[in-house]
C-alpha cells in the first residue's frame, strides 16, 4: 500500500495533526520541519506586512526542500517587499541586498527596475545601469529604466550613454503620446 504523503512514517501522524490546525504557528509547533506549514505562515505574514517574517518562513520551506515555482515566486515576492519597505524606511544596503536576492531568484521587469533604483540610491552607478539594462530585457519599452540609465550615465559624465538613453527614452514617450 502506498503511503499518502511524503512525510517520514514516524512523524505522519504529526504532520497530518499540523494541517488540520488553522494556525500556521501551531502547526510549527507540532511540526516544526513541515516546509508547508512555514508557507502557511509566510503566506499570513506577508498578507499582514511582516516582510521579514515571512521572508523567513519562505527561505526555511525553500531551504527544506521546497523549490517549486509558486515557492520560489512567494520568496521573491517577500524579498521585493521586504527591499520596497527598506528603501522606504532608509535602510538602502538593506534593500540592495533584498531586491537583488529576489532578482536572483526570479527576475523581473519590475525587480531588476527596483533593485537599479536602489543601487542608484547606494551610489552604485554600473550596478543601476545593469539592472536597468536587465530590466529592459524583460521589455524595451521601459521608459523609467532608459530614463533612469540615461540620468546616472549623465551624473557620470558618460556621454555617449547618457544621449542614447535619452533618446530611446524620448522615442517611447513620443509613441506612447501619438497613441492617446
Amino acid at each position: 500500500m502506498r503511503r499518502r504523503c511524503d512525510t517520514p512514517p514516524n512523524a505522519c501522524a504529526r504532520s497530518h495533526d499540523a494541517h488540520r490546525v488553522a494556525d500556521p504557528t501551531q502547526a510549527i509547533e507540532l511540526v516544526p520541519e513541515s516546509p508547508e506549514a512555514h508557507i502557511d505562515r509566510g503566506f499570513a505574514k506577508l498578507k499582514s506586512k511582516d516582510y521579514a517574517g515571512a521572508v523567513e518562513d519562505y527561505k526555511f520551506a525553500h531551504a527544506h526542500g521546497r523549490d517549486d515555482a509558486n515557492t520560489v515566486h512567494a520568496l521573491a515576492t517577500a524579498l521585493s517587499q521586504l527591499g520596497s519597505t527598506q528603501a522606504n524606511s532608509g535602510d538602502t544596503a538593506g534593500a540592495v541586498a533584498s531586491f537583488a536576492e529576489a532578482v536572483d531568484l526570479q527576475p523581473s521587469e519590475g525587480r531588476c527596475f527596483n533593485l537599479g533604483m536602489v543601487r542608484m540610491q547606494a551610489g552604485d552607478s554600473d550596478g543601476a545601469i545593469a539592472a536597468c539594462r536587465q530590466a529592459l530585457e524583460f521589455n524595451p519599452a521601459n521608459f523609467q529604466a532608459w530614463y533612469m540609465i540615461a540620468a546616472v550615465a549623465l551624473q557620470n559624465e558618460s556621454w555617449e550613454t547618457a544621449v542614447e538613453a535619452f533618446d530611446k527614452a524620448r522615442e517611447i514617450k513620443v509613441r506612447r503620446l501619438c497613441r492617446a
